[in-house]
């Protein structure tokens, strides 16, 4: 056997495995023609208070929309336990939302969700925010 011809039979193993698992991977996310869960980015968080965080986040894909929102967890949880907010309005292209009543001085892991048809999705900022010190 040629090494030559055998590296051309692995190549093109390797090339059939990939389209076979891209294939799969999208039958597994899609739910009809062009439908797939909600994909989301947060753009910034922020604490405004000793108990409250703002969180931006944009809606990339994946209207409509049935619920949307923003939430928060503390390290204890992370990252299982989603406390949701939900935002009212109409998250065209972002979302932002406020949590409140949360404890002074604490670590929280923040983020913004969205559900279709398809499912729900989560996007965590990628840093856990503190809120300040109570005065």
């Amino acid at each position: 056997m040629n090494i030559r011809n055998t590296r051309k039979g692995v190549c093109l193993a390797l090339i059939a495995m990939s389209i076979v698992f891209i294939a799969a991977c999208k039958k597994d996310t899609q739910k009809g023609a062009g439908q797939f869960a909600p994909v989301l980015h947060v753009d910034g968080a922020y604490a405004t208070s000793a108990t409250s965080i703002i969180v931006n986040g944009d809606v990339q894909s994946g209207y409509p929309l049935s619920s949307f929102g923003v939430f928060w967890t503390t390290f204890a949880d992370y990252p299982n336990n989603k406390h949701l907010v939900a935002v009212s309005g109409n998250a065209v292209n972002s979302i932002e939302g406020t949590i409140t009543n949360l404890s002074p001085n604490s670590k929280y892991y923040v983020g913004v969700y969205a559900t279709n048809s398809v499912g729900t999705s989560y996007y965590f900022y990628t840093a856990g925010l503190i809120t300040t010190p109570a005065q």
